[in-house]
Order: structure tokens, then C-alpha cells, then sequence
């Protein structure tokens, strides 16, 4: 064997557990049309019952996330959701008065989405509960910027492999006044919302383009 061939051996047999961690730590992108995230917003008050709960879907977001199997606890993740997107989905009220709730969710005395147009949620740890090949599960640490406000969030996630990528689902509950949002509250608090809200998603993540 020629005497220059030995270092070159020795250095791809270096350099291959690098390459191969490059290869198991891979990038993902939500698949909207197969994911859905839900804000729920319920109400409280005296006259409560003439009211009705709230189940507002974002429309236009994106997801991507950045893990590795091997390391599950090293996690990126970052979610955008545009805060005037967010439809009503209750099915009792009439087109034109999900309307109204859609616009009052994005005007200035609740998301304000036109100065603070993003809501984001931003982590890079994951507290793994149970691992195994082709499931994780644990608490996503990270930050939630809303209304101009950051605050760190805690999200349970559940990711299961699947043919094609990955299926995510949890949920988080977190306070509206904690960022800054006044809970609405109308005739003399009788009719109103409750400050904490939850928001439950179902996210499909393929390999990212």
C-alpha cells in the first residue's frame, strides 16, 4: 500500500461518526393540509349560558423542527402562526357573527395583529418522559412571543413515526394576562371569558425541501 494512502484511511475512519451524526440529525416542515392547531377560548359569568365557547383554527402558519433520535432531548423548533388568521370554529354562531369574533380576536383590544402581527413559539429542549425507536415523548421547553410579550412555555408533545414523517399532538394552557391581553368581560362581568386558554395541535411533519 503506497504511504500516502494510510493518512487518508485514518482520516475517513475519523471523520465517520461525524458524518453520520450530520445524517441522523435532520431537518422537518409542517404539512398544513394534515395538521390543525386549535385555540380554545371558554366562557365564564352569570349569564354564561347565553354565551358560547370559542375554538379558534389558525389558517396561515408554519412549523419547522430540527432533532435527532439519537439525542431526543436536542431539539429545535420554531412555530409562527400570522395572529390574524385565527377562525372561529364554533358551529352555533352565524357566519356573520363568527365574523365579528374573528375580527374582535385580531383587533387592537385582544391579538392587536396589526402591531404585533406574529404570535411564535420558539424551543430547543426537549424533557424526554419515554423514548423509543420511532416515538417521543416529553415537555418542549421554550418561548412563547405573543402580543408583544415573551414568556417561557412548557408544551407536551407526542411525536409517533409514520410512513412519509412524523405525527406530533399535545396541548398547552397558558393565561392571556400573562401577555398583556385583558380577558373580555362585558355587562358588568355577567358575560365573559376565561383568562386561561388551551390550544391543542395535531402537527405532520415531512423532511424539510
Amino acid at each position: 500500500m503506497p504511504a500516502f494512502v494510510r493518512p487518508l484511511l485514518l482520516l475517513v475512519a475519523l471523520s465517520a461518526p461525524f458524518a453520520r451524526t450530520a445524517a441522523e440529525s435532520s431537518a422537518w416542515s409542517a404539512v398544513l393540509e394534515k395538521s390543525q392547531i386549535t385555540v380554545h377560548v371558554l366562557k365564564k359569568g352569570l349569564f354564561s349560558a347565553a354565551a358560547h365557547d370559542h375554538h379558534f383554527v389558525a389558517t396561515r402558519w408554519r412549523a419547522t423542527a430540527s432533532f435527532d433520535e439519537a439525542r431526543a432531548s436536542d431539539v429545535r423548533l420554531e412555530l409562527v402562526v400570522a395572529a390574524d388568521s385565527l377562525r372561529d370554529r364554533q358551529p352555533a354562531l352565524s357566519s356573520g357573527d363568527r365574523d365579528k369574533v374573528n375580527r374582535q380576536a385580531a383587533g387592537p383590544d385582544v391579538l392587536n395583529a396589526q402591531r404585533n402581527p406574529e404570535i411564535r413559539f420558539t424551543a430547543g429542549k426537549l424533557e424526554p418522559r419515554a423514548t423509543s425507536a420511532g416515538r417521543l415523548e416529553g415537555m418542549l421547553e421554550g418561548t412563547l412571543s405573543l402580543h408583544g410579550h415573551e414568556r417561557p412555555l412548557s408544551v407536551l408533545v407526542l411525536a409517533t413515526k409514520g410512513q412519509g414523517g412524523w405525527r406530533a399532538h399535545g396541548s398547552v394552557k397558558f393565561k392571556q394576562s400573562d401577555f398583556g391581553i385583558e380577558p373580555y368581560s362585558g355587562f358588568l362581568g355577567t358575560v365573559a371569558v376565561q383568562d386561561e386558554v388551551k390550544l391543542d395541535y395535531d402537527v405532520f411533519l415531512v423532511p424539510a425541501p
